[in-house]
């Protein structure tokens, strides 16, 4: 199993757009990917099923990954595409580590607790 650390130290909306590779990569991949994520908004990810988080004796298991949007599809290219803004972070996963992750809906993925909903 493949391990990767999300760095992504950002807006709070930003954080949640990033909430749907990691589910993402769970559907188009079970088990075969271990994602665990360091951001700005930890209280996005409470609940996440997807995750797999690294331990301190774990943590030399996983490879850190900063996620940007930018670079590799700018937001004036999405725009202009009709391309929604959060396939930024798949496109910029898949130039880091080759692996493609179809994006299955475009929004983020909260998981609320009966209490929260």
């Amino acid at each position: 199993m493949k391990k990767y650390k999300l760095l992504h130290q950002r807006a709070p909306g930003d954080v949640l757009m990033l909430t749907a590779l990691v589910r993402d990569i769970a559907r188009a991949y079970p088990g075969q990917f271990g994602i665990d994520v360091l951001t700005s908004y930890g209280d996005i990810w409470q609940n996440n099923p997807y995750l797999l988080r690294s331990t301190p004796e774990s943590a030399k298991d996983y490879k850190a990954i900063t996620m940007d949007y930018g670079k590799h599809m700018p937001h004036h290219v999405t725009k202009s595409k009709g391309t929604h803004f959060i396939g930024a972070f798949h496109q910029e996963f898949k130039f880091k580590t080759g692996v493609v992750v179809p994006l299955t809906e475009p929004k983020g993925d909260l998981h609320l607790t009966a209490a929260d909903a």
